[in-house]
């Protein structure tokens, strides 16, 4: 074991770098659901979305970083860019000793060989190196998924599993093929008795994370339940979006795989029963849902790559050589870092800014949740945004507030800062270059004029334009 330390200090170098590197816009969940949370509570400005109101969401992940920002604050060190970095070096720190774990794990049960391509395939991975150190609650999922199996099956992975399914209800899917197994194996070879005696500590697990939960809440919260309710039984996932049931091959699997996807198929079949059945039952489950996500599948990637190595090793017969890393890191670090410093990150750069600006007031006329909020800006801002509520209440007639704005954009900020209320105008508004010919007239006319322009994307996709545009009223243009 010893002689394996080194090898847990490199790989959380390396997610550490990538928690530098990691620049750019993901998903909304990766701060409005953790550090957005947390900004609010340590520092009383955050926005906290309906989920929190609905008390789908455990709020475990975002206590994480309460107590270090409460730390940060009391010792002076709450600095903007301290408070957006460290966040995700915790999180890439967590998910490197994960991935030691589970490399353990492997080779144990396959030998050094299998275990080498498998260490190879999982670091180099174009994915996990863009999420892994992302502070959303998929990569935290992957981690304690793959510390629960690195652990099975002595009786201590169980309350990995109930930790796990506390925080993200739907990992409970992967681990019903491994826990049913190992519960009838118990029942089968030593009776009740011992299965009681198994469920002690996973039942503690749960009931501290209850606990924990109640008083973040203020009331009794099971926040399974909740999350079963709302998003099952209300079915809100289609509010975001339907998929076909292919999607997750030919949108998810395929791009995020390339060509390991041959030999993974190829092994699959053969598989221990600790990869295969969690792989194909979660799989087929996401894919009955209308609503898919390529981050929905993160926890299954550890496994994937399990299987790909296992075929490699016997294909190579030898770990992999200098020319199969070189390969490697050929095909995925290129997208790896353009994901992560070039794609999508004007957004992030506009609240950065915004947050040194000292702006009196800011809205942000985007697709809701689009940008990361207080957590970046971290000032005393006042912030307003559009907002983009599901439909709770199942009214027919429902439109959220950035439907409506999108369908009539002039109308809507005429409509919500008349001419005869000039003073209630925000100091500066954010927007992507996509409204500025419909808006252009009303921003001249108010006596705004653009100071900032962001670079986001090179692809400009529905309401996300290439760059982010920054306006502020009686300042001259400073970036042409």
């Amino acid at each position: 074991m010893r002689d394996s330390d080194p090898m847990l200090v490199y790989l959380v170098l390396w997610r550490w770098v990538w928690a530098v590197l990691s620049q750019t816009w993901y998903v909304p969940d990766e701060t409005w659901q953790s550090v957005e949370v947390a900004h609010s509570v340590v520092w009383g400005r955050g926005f906290i979305t309906w989920e929190w109101d609905e008390a789908i969401r455990s709020s475990l992940h975002p206590t994480v970083f309460i107590i270090v920002f409460k730390l940060l604050s009391l010792l002076g060190l709450d600095s903007q860019w301290v408070v957006v970095l460290v966040p995700k070096l915790l999180t890439g720190t967590l998910t490197a000793v994960s991935d030691y774990a589970v490399y353990q794990m492997v080779r144990r049960r396959e030998g050094t060989p299998t275990a080498a391509w498998f260490l190879l395939l999982l670091q180099t991975n174009w994915f996990l190196l863009y999420s892994g150190s992302r502070t959303i609650i998929n990569t935290v999922e992957t981690s304690l998924f793959c510390l629960g199996l690195s652990l099975h099956p002595k009786p201590l992975y169980l309350s990995m599993v109930s930790l796990s399914v506390m925080l993200r209800p739907t990992i409970a899917v992967a681990w019903l093929p491994i826990c049913a197994a190992h519960l009838l194996s118990t029942l089968q070879s030593r009776g009740p008795t011992h299965l009681v005696k198994l469920s002690i500590l996973p039942l503690l697990t749960v009931l501290v994370v209850f606990m924990i939960d109640s008083l973040f809440y203020g009331r009794w919260t099971l926040t399974p339940l909740n999350f079963f309710q709302v998003n099952i039984l209300h079915n809100l996932g289609q509010f975001y979006g339907t998929h076909p049931p292919y999607w997750y091959l030919t949108h998810a699997l395929l791009p995020i795989l390339g060509p390991l996807l041959l030999p993974l198929l190829l092994d699959l079949p053969r598989s221990p029963s600790l990869v295969k059945f969690p792989v194909i039952i979660t799989l087929v489950f996401l894919s009955l849902l209308p609503h898919k996500e390529m981050r929905f599948i993160q926890p299954l990637l550890p496994l994937l790559l399990y299987s790909a190595a296992r075929y490699l090793n016997t294909w190579v017969s030898r770990p992999p050589s200098s020319s199969w890393v070189v390969l490697m890191f050929t095909m995925n670090l290129p997208l790896a870092l353009y994901l992560s410093l070039v794609h999508q990150r004007g957004v992030v750069d506009a609240s950065l800014w915004l947050g040194q600006s000292n702006m009196r007031s800011s809205l942000f006329l985007m697709p809701c949740h689009s940008t990361p909020l207080y957590s970046h800006i971290h000032s005393n801002t006042s912030l307003d945004f559009l907002s983009c509520q599901p439909n709770l209440s199942d009214d027919p007639q429902y439109r959220d507030q950035a439907d409506v704005f999108y369908s009539s954009p002039l109308v809507w900020l005429e409509q919500k800062f008349p001419q005869s209320e000039e003073d209630s105008l925000p100091a500066s508004i954010l927007m992507f270059d996509k409204l500025l010919p419909q808006l252009e007239t009303f921003l001249t006319g108010r006596g705004y004029h653009m100071i900032k322009s962001f670079f986001h994307s090179h692809s400009a996709e529905g309401r996300v334009g290439h760059s982010v545009l920054v306006y502020c009223r009686g300042v001259a243009n400073s970036d042409g």
